[in-house]
């Protein structure tokens, strides 16, 4: 867990190329904002990645995605900040991903996950 964390960390296990994720969906923002996404990323075990992305999801479909990776094995804060245009129909999606490429396999683990508005 880091520093500031609590007692347990998300842990996304990846088998081969089939990515796991977890996400979650802001709705009922208008207007032009600033986002800021943290989170504190750290490679357990094997041989996979940690991406964190930021989209833009207007009407149900993809328009914008942005993000950030890393394969460090210590906890790492990943920070990824984004300017967007919503309307309040719009949807923002916050995906959290371990991948590994080919055969491989590892362990992500996730901790302290924050969206704000700046």
């Amino acid at each position: 867990v880091p520093v500031n964390g609590g007692h347990w960390s998300l842990a996304l296990t990846v088998l081969g190329s089939d990515p796991s994720e977890v996400k979650t969906y802001l709705t009922g923002q208008s207007g032009v904002h600033i986002y800021k996404l943290s989170v504190w990323f750290k490679l357990q075990s094997g041989n996979a990645a940690a991406f964190c992305y930021l989209e833009l999801m207007p009407q149900g479909q993809l328009t914008s995605s942005q993000y950030v990776s890393s394969m460090e094995t210590e906890w790492t804060n990943l920070v990824l900040v984004d300017t967007l245009e919503t309307q309040v129909s719009d949807t923002i999606r916050v995906l959290l991903q371990g991948f590994a490429p080919n055969c491989c396999e590892g362990k992500v683990l996730l901790d302290n996950v924050e969206l704000k508005v700046l």
